[in-house]
């Protein structure tokens, strides 16, 4: 498989740590959460066959189109859409 490399912000560095089981974010628009999230999910996916990722996110208590468009846009940013299957 290919060799995904992504850069992940310090105050996010915790989602990438094994020893750390729970993460808090900081709220706020614009924070960075969402795409730093998509990006350690499909990084992970991309480790490896065995990784299978289920990634979801409620937006004020709805799971909303733009999750997913945002999903597939970090996707086609890290250079892996065409790696995806619908």
């Amino acid at each position: 498989m290919k060799q995904y490399k992504s850069i992940i912000p310090k105050p996010f560095s915790p989602l990438v740590n094994p020893r750390v089981r729970k993460v808090i974010e900081e709220s706020g628009r614009s924070s960075g959460k969402s795409t730093t999230n998509e990006t350690v999910a499909i990084g992970l996916m991309m480790e490896s066959r065995k990784n299978n990722v289920w990634y979801c996110r409620a937006e004020k208590g709805d799971v909303r189109i733009s999750v997913f468009n945002s999903f597939i846009a970090t996707l086609s940013a890290m250079g892996v859409e065409q790696d995806r299957k619908s």
